[in-house]
């Protein structure tokens, strides 16, 4: 079965390894010359690099004017790309010794060829077992790729409401279009190609960041260091399988294990009734059981209820299985690009000149455009590793203030630089954020926390005490206690503070009783709130005591002659580890404190963001660890300890990917118990709705070519997709759908420009008069009016009448078709009316 889909779809797959590797070799020359401080010249990040700059140009030019969305403009733009990398390149190339390179860098770049074939055919694999396209998010995605793709001129058109373009960050659609269309690949095919590529340039990105991290130890080898980063972020999960799902599922715990973990879904142990038998086998267990390993924290009001809105939790192994092209997923490989140019900035012994600038601010812009809340948090990662060179650079282990106002002002032209270079972005984009509000209820629970980053506290825990250790009596100990006891006190005599000052001001006590969902007397506010906090302290010492490590690690203790003693300065590879542990940590803290007020009004969407970047770093610094453990611990029963705390961290993670993909390719797609399952296949889209309805639609694509008429179909509620199917298959605009996600990409303004809509299409479909369904048609500029499978249960077929008298179906099958609306001139139009 497997050698048949490789035969009809091999190609495919094939064609978009190829194609990202001319990408690659695009910018290999640009690498080269500005990435020059890693072991391999930029080479493993070269991939990603390309795909991001040649995408950038297409954009630019597409977004201008000056080009359009054809394969012509996009081999263009790898033109102008290659061109300028070979002519920067040439500029230094007496000092580029390619024999010495290759000999250097043959093992290493090998493997991480292979690692990336590997893994895009084995993402493949997996899609063509299960290529379904509906459920969650998917539909969204799909709808803005197939726009990205039909779209003449940037921003695409936006499939679900027509007469306007897309307002939300869609970079990564018009990468993942961009080899979609060299290749000839459908939006539906490419859906699935596109979360296979993003898998596997993950995958890649990390072997290249912790590979050349670990080599600055001996100058060769890394590639286990880069092969354990890239199991980390591709294929690791968190530890709620082991330690919550599956001894729920097999009865195997009591009421008060799950008590203790307090998981909300999770309370209790399963009750059987009598002669059952247990579920052990994954093809028993429930129904998307592997989903809630995303949703791991619990948040609780001030009564003790659960809060009304599931905190996030996601790690990138859940995300490539549930398989959404989501902002997140697609800038994953792009933010660990950031990182590796954070390393090249840290192994540099000059600061970053022009050109670095503006490729490190293409690169935060891009990540922005990819997905905003990942722009800041690397624009801080670049920030602070100009800061951790220049602490190197001094060797005093202090930061003096010019280095501050340098890395400020490093900072600031990155920011200028992205800003200017995706300013036609930035100047129609619109958000539903609402600026920052103070987190004062909702503290995490630290055996929750562990649930989620179980592997890295583990490898990270120990590593840092060994870094402690390396550093004997130049640990700065004050530093570590000063951030560990007065940071969490600070922040809880903050959040009392500001509680009191709500409960007591005049007409404001109400409105916090309000917001923290608090019924009870007010004179108990800020106690139980104090309580509640509290409660959550562990969490917060243990967050602050790994930032006081790290800190008291790079910031070495001075002897009373100003002297440090050996070893109390880290080298540059072990001070760039702890700047990502550091980094991961705060990342972590920030929702304990705070959180970005958006539709949700809650700290959900902010730590589901922060939290996997957190996990990106903590990858890249846990090989490090791992690396750490083999080489530098004297020979031993320390070594070993160290080696076997290494396994039980990873092992349990690996349970997760193990029965995932198993469930998600053979026990929910049914292939397990049918004698001939379906052959394998990329293409998810005659699976995606009515079969009918589908046909129907792939009519009308053919039909209107490269144009982009309006189109009218029944509109429906977020995540349904039996509602705009002629805009997620096709790209086509119609008039309306998921209204619940376009408040959320359009803001405030979204009941201004949305109108009459919904009941103009409710009046189109119901009403019997032909002038009002015209004067509806004229209005949003309707070209075809569809009848399918959802329009007859929601409208019936009462008002079908009146366009089957007047108007050509040019689509048809069954009972779905399509109505061509517009009449040849306007003495028609007035006979129809009559």
């Amino acid at each position: 079965m497997i050698l048949d889909w490789l035969a009809r779809e091999g190609w495919s797959v094939f064609s978009w390894w190829a194609l990202t590797g001319l990408a690659g070799a695009a910018a290999l020359p640009l690498a080269c010359r500005m990435l020059r401080p890693l072991p391999d010249s930029g080479y493993t990040l070269a991939r990603a690099l390309g795909l991001l700059l040649t995408g950038f140009i297409f954009w630019l030019g597409t977004s201008l004017g000056f080009l359009t969305n054809t394969p012509g403009s996009m081999l263009l733009a790898w033109l102008m790309l290659a061109g300028c990398s070979a002519a920067l390149f040439m500029r230094r190339r007496q000092t580029f010794d390619l024999g010495a390179w290759w000999r250097n860098n043959r093992r290493f770049i090998l493997i991480a060829e292979t690692l990336f074939l590997l893994a895009l055919l084995a993402m493949a694999l997996l899609r063509a077992h299960n290529p379904a396209l509906h459920g969650t998010e998917k539909p969204m995605e799909l709808a803005f790729l197939s726009a990205t793709q039909r779209s003449a001129i940037f921003p695409p058109a936006d499939p679900w409401f027509s007469g306007h373009a897309i307002s939300y960050y869609y970079f990564g659609y018009v990468l993942l279009a961009m080899p979609a269309t060299l290749s000839g690949s459908g939006s539906t095919v490419a859906f699935n190609l596109g979360i296979s590529l993003l898998f596997a340039l993950g995958a890649l990105t990390a072997y290249g960041v912790a590979g050349n991290l670990a080599r600055t130890r001996r100058g060769r080898g890394g590639w286990r260091s880069g092969l354990l980063a890239a199991g980390f972020v591709t294929v690791i999960g968190n530890w709620q399988l082991p330690l919550i799902e599956f001894p729920w599922q097999g009865g195997l715990a009591s009421d008060s294990w799950f008590a203790f973990w307090g998981q909300h879904t999770r309370l209790a142990a399963r009750a059987f009734p009598a002669g059952t038998q247990i579920p052990v086998e994954l093809a028993n267990w429930d129904f998307w059981w592997w989903f809630r390993a995303s949703r791991v924290l619990t948040d609780r009001n001030l009564d003790g209820s659960l809060a009304p809105i599931d905190v996030i939790s996601e790690f990138p192994a859940f995300s490539y299985l549930l398989a959404d092209v989501h902002p997140h997923v697609l800038a994953l490989p792009f933010v660990l690009l950031v990182t590796g140019l954070a390393l090249a900035l840290v192994l540099a012994r000059r600061g970053p000149g022009p050109a670095m600038v503006l490729l490190c601010g293409l690169a935060v812009g891009g990540v922005m455009f990819l997905n905003a809340w990942d722009g800041p948090l690397c624009l801080l990662l670049l920030t602070a590793a100009e800061g951790l060179r220049r602490l190197l650079v001094n060797g005093n282990g202090r930061l003096r203030r010019a280095d501050l106002t340098a890395a400020a002002w490093f900072g600031l032209r990155l920011t200028l630089v992205g800003a200017l270079c995706y300013l036609p972005f930035f100047m129609s984009f619109r958000s539903q954020a609402g600026g920052l509000l103070p987190n004062l209820q909702h503290p995490s629970s630290l055996r929750q926390l562990f649930l989620v980053f179980a592997p890295f506290a583990l490898i990270l825990g120990a590593w840092l005490l060994l870094e402690w250790r390396r550093a004997g009596a130049g640990y700065n100990r004050r530093l570590l206690s000063d951030v560990t006891i007065l940071v969490p006190s600070a922040i809880l005599v903050l959040i009392v503070v500001m509680a009191l000052i709500g409960s007591r001001l005049q007409g404001d006590a109400t409105s916090l009783q309000t917001w923290l969902q608090f019924r009870g007397d007010p004179a108990t506010l800020v106690p139980a709130l104090l309580t509640q906090r509290v409660a959550g302290l562990p969490a917060l010492l243990a967050l602050c005591g790994g930032l006081g490590l790290v800190l008291a690690r790079l910031f070495p203790r001075r002897s009373p002659a100003g002297t440090y003693s050996e070893g109390a300065q880290p080298g540059a590879g072990s001070a760039f580890a702890l700047l990502l542990t550091g980094t991961g940590l705060l990342l972590v803290l920030v929702p304990e404190l705070l959180f970005l007020h958006d539709v949700f009004s809650s700290r959900s969407n902010t730590i589901f963001k922060f939290y996997y970047h957190a996990w990106l770093l903590f990858s890249v610094a846990a090989a490090w660890a791992v690396g750490a453990f083999r080489l530098e611990l004297p020979q031993g029963t320390l070594r070993r300890a160290a080696g076997a705390l290494a396994v039980c961290a990873i092992l349990p993670g690996v349970a997760y990917p193990l029965a995932g993909v198993y469930t998600r390719a053979l026990v929910e797609t049914g292939r397990l118990h049918v004698e001939e399952p379906a052959p394998l296949t990329l293409d998810g889209g005659p699976g995606f709705i009515h079969h009918d309805d589908y046909l129907a639609i792939r009519c009308l694509e053919e039909l209107v070519g490269a144009a982009q008429p309006v189109v009218a179909e029944a509109y429906g509620s977020s995540y349904d997709n039996r509602y705009g199917r002629v805009g997620t298959l096709t790209g086509m605009p119609v008039v309306l759908n998921w209204e619940g996600h376009q408040r959320q990409w359009r803001g405030a303004a979204w009941n201004t420009l949305r109108g009459n809509r919904a009941a103009d299409l409710d009046r189109l479909y119901q009403s019997r008069s032909l002038e009002e369904a015209t004067g509806i048609i004229d209005r949003y500029g309707i070209e075809y009016v569809f009848y399918g499978e959802s329009e007859r249960m929601k409208y019936g077929d009462s008002g079908e009448a009146k366009f089957r008298a007047t108007f050509a179906i040019p689509c048809e099958s069954g009972e779905s078709r399509f109505y061509h609306v517009v009449l040849a001139d306007e003495s028609q139009r007035d006979t129809g009316r009559s």
